[in-house]
């Protein structure tokens, strides 16, 4: 018998890659907040926040903010 190996997910150590303050941004996102309702809220600038959404965007792989939240909320970050 011969095994084969299942390949690897595509998101497997994104996890830990994300910052604290990604994954929180992440979740506002997902409650609907807007980049400028998510910066007033976390006391940070709107190009901060977009920073960070860019950042978290190339971390999971993600082609815009909804495949992102789509995507942290399949690994658990959000929810």
């Amino acid at each position: 018998m011969k095994w084969i190996k299942a390949p690897k997910k595509e998101w497997e150590g994104m996890a830990e890659s994300l910052s604290p303050r990604e994954i929180e941004i992440l979740k506002l996102l997902a409650d609907g907040a807007s980049t400028l309702e998510a910066a007033c809220q976390l006391y940070l600038s709107e190009f901060t926040v977009r920073d960070y959404i860019s950042s978290a965007l190339r971390k999971l792989n993600a082609k815009n903010r909804t495949e992102a939240v789509a995507k942290a909320l399949r690994l658990g970050l959000i929810g």
